[in-house]
């Protein structure tokens, strides 16, 4: 009984995460002998009796299991039923394959390659009717109209051919056929699709590749990329959206900034009442691409606008600080004593970086900042952690870059303006 139950105490030590260490295991047969107790031992610690939620959790995979082999199954029978449906490219019986395609649906696990979801949804003959369906789809002529896409960005609404075009399209593009022998129509679709969704309609990397491919056919030059880009945002803006997509595009992507500037100019002048997020998205496009000259005629342009509210005339003052300074002086006096917060709308509009690049101005702008803020705003230094970027150790920063751009002038003014 002893030896037994040394034996035991030895064989718990060598068993981890259900497994014998297995020089153990061996050594242990000639001592078992053939034992039936002592096998019975070791077989029981191999398969332990499970939790009663342990069983639960196995009945419950193996429903689901079951369930999805029946969805599957019917899935199947469907597609073969309408086979005539998916080589025609029809909606009905493209969509769901297209969503499963691109990751977006399940049953099939989205970390399969695209082509491998469908084997494993459908099987390999009807993937192969599903990837032609993809392919028709792009030959119809019953589609919408790039103008009609865009419009339904416009209107937060999405076509569910949409999601079919990028299956279609991909597929060309994995395949290496591209997509020279298509219609201006649908390369235009797809590029607006690639800029306006990004990967929120694919789940795959290559996505990019594909919009790079398109942007070859569809936006050749800059006469074409401001098409476009009009094509893609302008219904937004007449829409009066909240939210508007491509115009962080047109002000940071530097392929994209002279077409954002040009465009920005325009539908500043054109649309005066966009919402204040739009509108600065809007002067963010000319200042990042250093298009000072359009901005300050459009500031000057809105020098007797009734503004909606307090941000709203702040905002544009801002601008005027920095490109129409002198003309606006004389009625900015006491501005940092009454309003000490203007502070923030002018560090938005200098600074293209927080504590990085800023836009070029003069001494006498440095100065006046510093005069108006410094009593406001006193030295403080972050301790700690903190959130936001109006806290006063930032008001020290932004007043720091004002006395280091006086510093760092060796010219007469800026010797004058730190005494």
């Amino acid at each position: 009984p002893m030896l037994r139950s040394d034996w035991r105490d030895l064989m718990r030590l060598g068993f981890s995460q259900g497994v014998f260490d297995p020089d153990l295991r061996m050594a242990s047969h000639k001592f078992q002998g053939g034992d039936a107790q002592l096998e019975a031992f070791v077989l029981k610690l191999e398969n332990p009796k499970k939790n009663a939620w342990e069983r639960r959790q196995e009945r419950e995979a193996a429903k689901r299991a079951k369930k999805k082999l029946t969805e599957n199954e019917w899935d199947r029978r469907f597609y073969r039923e309408n086979k005539e449906a998916l080589h025609g490219g029809e909606l009905r019986a493209v969509l769901h394959p297209a969503q499963v395609y691109l990751g977006l649906s399940y049953p099939p696990a989205s970390d399969l390659a695209p082509t491998d979801r469908i084997v494993v949804w459908l099987g390999t003959e009807l993937a192969s009717d599903v990837m032609a369906g993809f392919e028709a789809v792009l030959h119809r002529s019953d589609i919408p109209s790039p103008t009609e896409i865009s419009q339904g960005f416009a209107e937060a609404q999405t076509w569910n051919i949409c999601f079919a075009f990028m299956a279609g399209l991909l597929a060309r593009h994995r395949s290496g056929r591209g997509v020279f022998d298509l219609s201006a129509d649908v390369q235009t679709i797809g590029l607006l699709l690639c800029h306006h969704f990004d990967s929120s309609i694919c789940i795959d990397d290559d996505l990019s590749a594909l919009r790079e491919d398109l942007e070859q056919h569809v936006i050749p030059t800059e006469a074409a990329r401001e098409a476009f880009a009009r094509l893609w945002i302008e219904p937004s803006l007449i829409a009066g959206s909240s939210s508007v997509m491509g115009l962080y595009k047109l002000a940071h992507d530097e392929s994209w900034q002279l077409t954002g500037a040009i465009l920005a100019a325009e539908w500043l002048m054109r649309f005066p009442n966009l919402s204040e997020y739009i509108e600065l998205e809007l002067v963010d496009c000319l200042t990042y691409s250093g298009a000072l000259t359009p901005l300050a005629l459009i500031a000057e342009s809105r020098a007797n606008t009734i503004f909606r509210n307090l941000d709203h005339m702040f905002g544009w003052l801002a601008i005027d600080v920095l490109l129409r300074f002198e003309r606006i002086l004389p009625d900015l006096s006491g501005i940092g004593t009454e309003h000490p917060e203007f502070i923030w709308f002018l560090r938005n509009r200098f600074e293209l970086e927080r504590r990085g690049t800023m836009l070029p101005f003069s001494i006498a702008h440095a100065k006046w900042i510093v005069s108006q803020f410094r009593i406001q705003w006193p030295h403080s230094v972050l301790e700690g952690s903190c959130s936001g970027n109006t806290n006063s150790h930032d008001a020290t920063d932004f007043l720091r870059a004002m006395i280091n751009r006086i510093a760092s002038d060796t010219s007469a003014e800026a010797e004058n303006a730190l005494q």
